[in-house]
Order: structure tokens, then sequence, then C-alpha cells
């Protein structure tokens, strides 16, 4: 699991000797730049991709996934709600309310 995909998560997982496309859940905070960077995420996409990507399940709340939206689609021209994106990038979208439980996996 991975909590936030902040600038220097790619860096830090490689350091650490973790490949980034074997991570299967990531848990998503907020989205401030130091916690959300839109370019790692469209990575994920099979044009850039270097090999098959595990599924991702992103967990986060509303308000996260729009501000998400927000910058991936200023970026990347993508819709991270729509079922095409979901499926070209191999994730799955998990919107959680305060004081939510949820399970995700196996």
């Amino acid at each position: 699991m991975l909590v936030d995909l902040g600038p220097d998560s790619v860096n830090a997982c490689n350091m650490y000797g973790i490949d980034v496309g074997n991570i299967k859940y990531l848990l998503q905070t907020h989205s401030h730049s130091d916690h959300f960077d839109a370019g790692h995420f469209v990575t994920r996409w099979s044009e850039y991709a270097t090999k098959e990507l595990e599924h991702l399940d992103i967990v986060c709340s509303k308000g996260t996934a729009e501000d998400m939206n927000h910058w991936i689609n200023e970026n990347e021209s993508m819709d991270l709600f729509g079922e095409r994106w979901q499926e070209n990038l191999n994730y799955k979208l998990h919107i959680v309310k305060y004081g939510e439980t949820i399970q995700v996996g196996d």
C-alpha cells in the first residue's frame, strides 16, 4: 500500500527496491502538490508502462478525488471517474466518507 502519490514517491520506492508497478493499493489523503503528482499517475497508461501493472485500488474522499481529477484533467485531459480511463490505467476508484470502513482486495 502506498499512502499518497507525491512527487517523491517513485524515487522513494526505487530507493527501497519497491516496484511501483506492483503496488495494489493507494490511500490518497489529499491532493496538495506535495501529496499528489498527476504525472506519476498517468504513467500507468499502457503506452507508458514497461510491463503489465497490478490492478490499483485507489481509496480517497470525494473531495480528494475531485481535486485529483482537476489536476489530471488539466495536465492530461482525462477523467479520473471515467470507466474508459479506469480500464486503460487498470485502477478502481473507491470513494469513502468520514468514518466509513472499507475493505479492498483479498
